[in-house]
């Protein structure tokens, strides 16, 4: 209920309510995380063959469009969440069979 309300009075998500600080809170670990992930990543010499080493190598290579570490970061994250939406579909889909 307080989600959607946010949608329509943005400033309800800077009040102080339990669950606007558990969301704060999950949102900075994922963040920590996904930025420890993407400088590990980086800080590796040969590049892997998963999709975020693929883009710091793709990085490394340009010159004139990089991308920050803050939109790898943020790309991370779109990781997370596509792989959450794939599994949990897959599993109902697996469930209703």
């Amino acid at each position: 209920m307080l989600e959607l309300a946010g949608r329509y009075l943005p400033w309800l998500r800077y009040l102080p309510f339990p669950r606007m600080r558990q969301i704060a809170k999950a949102r900075r670990t994922i963040v920590t995380e996904a930025t420890k992930l993407v400088r590990h990543k980086e800080a590796q010499t040969h590049a892997g063959k998963d999709i975020l080493s693929l883009m710091i190598g793709e990085n490394r290579k340009s010159q004139d469009e990089k991308l920050a570490e803050m939109e790898l970061v943020d790309q991370v994250m779109t990781f997370l969440l596509a792989g959450h939406e794939t599994t949990s579909t897959a599993v109902c889909l697996f469930q209703t069979s």
